[in-house]
């Protein structure tokens, strides 16, 4: 693995890798190459995209299609350690760099480091052609559809539907484009991206392994309209209204008296208390989503009550509540965020799960509707 970043990342920084392969057993490469980033010291790989197949665009004619997928990881390394990192992976797994755009075994390619810009002759962050490049936004958009390109200003959400409707940014917006006769660089680990416009999903790869499937988002971006705020007590009655039910829409039972009794005073049970509770709210002043952060502990805070109305699932909202609430969390002083919930909410799970949740094996439950008890280190 590389030497220490002269430059560290003090605190841990969201960065995604997208990974492409066009030779060999193509699934099974990139679970190696998932397999080693997640061993790589000082680096968690906390959500996967499914595998997507693409027909090779540039390059000789007639080369294989490639299978592309994207990585969500954490990071203590510095954005050149990161990319040493990427290219030492390449190399373990046989990576050949004889003519560009050309079939590879694997290709790894760091797309987006938190919020950096970085136009280095050897490293540009974002990657340059990314807003161009379905097979790698499609997949972006769906483990992180809010994720903001820094120089763009836009979510790969909708990068990514603007980029189906034809409509792409231009290029040279902040950072310096990659001219289409420039010689590759040996540090540009590009996964692909003389490739396609066009994906199919072909399988998840997170079946079978430790990290949990993702949940496909859409396309969409949130309504811009849509608003996530603080709640007051006087939101109590509506938030009720939600979360009995989607309870009630899973078969769950609501517990007024019990379990949901802090909805009655949600100022008091969360805010004044220590914690926090946000909703989502559209211009008419309706709650469709709501999350909680109740303090256990100093360092321990529940992630309670985070539900979405029917009416926003699939836009990207259930990740952009979670990413709020964790980062609420940071901001408290949280070291641990706990949560209990169903096995029936299928899709929470997911998202909590790949989202760098551990499920607590024999923790017993205190809400009688909820079997199982998950934990996240912040």
């Amino acid at each position: 693995m590389p030497a220490a970043d002269p430059s560290p990342v003090p605190r841990p920084t969201t960065a995604y890798v997208a990974l492409g392969a066009n030779l060999g057993d193509r699934p099974a490469t990139l679970r190696a190459a998932l397999d080693l980033l997640a061993a790589a010291p000082g680096l968690t790989v906390t959500a996967i995209s499914s595998f997507l197949e693409n027909p090779a665009v540039g390059g000789p004619a007639g080369q294989p299609a490639f299978l592309n997928a994207v990585a969500e990881v954490r990071t203590t390394l510095g954005p050149r350690a990161m990319l040493g990192v990427l290219l030492d992976v390449e190399r373990q797994l046989g990576r050949e760099r004889r003519e560009r755009w050309g079939p590879r075994t694997i290709d790894l390619d760091l797309v987006l480091f938190g919020d950096a810009v970085i136009a280095d002759q050897d490293l540009k962050v974002p990657h340059p052609l990314m807003h161009e490049r379905a097979f790698v936004l499609t997949p972006l958009a769906e483990v992180a559809p809010a994720a903001v390109h820094p120089v763009l200003g836009r979510t790969a959400a909708e990068l990514a539907a603007n980029l189906a409707a034809g409509d792409r940014p231009p290029r040279g917006t902040g950072f310096q484009p990659v001219r289409d006769d420039a010689p590759p660089a040996d540090a540009d680990a590009s996964a692909g991206l003389a490739g396609p416009t066009a994906a199919a999903r072909v399988e998840n790869p997170c079946h079978g392994g430790g990290l949990a499937p993702a949940v496909p988002s859409g396309d969409a971006a949130p309504p811009p309209a849509i608003a996530l705020r603080p709640a007051t007590s006087a939101d109590g009655p509506a938030v009720r209204d939600l979360v009995f039910a989607v309870l009630r829409e899973h078969g769950l039972t609501p517990d007024p008296c019990g379990a949901d009794l802090d909805l009655l005073d949600l100022e008091g049970t969360y805010a004044r208390a220590g914690g926090r509770f946000d909703v989502l709210v559209n211009p008419a002043g309706h709650v469709l989503g709501s999350v909680g952060l109740h303090r256990a502990d100093a360092g321990t805070a529940e992630l309670r009550k985070m539900y979405l109305h029917r009416s926003v699932r699939g836009q990207g909202w259930g990740r952009r509540l979670l990413d709020h609430a964790l980062a609420e969390a940071r901001r408290l002083g949280v070291q641990r965020v706990t949560l209990e919930t169903a096995a029936v909410l299928a899709d929470a799970v997911r998202l909590y799960e790949r989202n760098g949740f551990v499920r607590l094996a024999g923790e017993a439950c205190k809400v009688g509707r909820c079997d199982a008890v998950y934990e996240r280190t912040l």
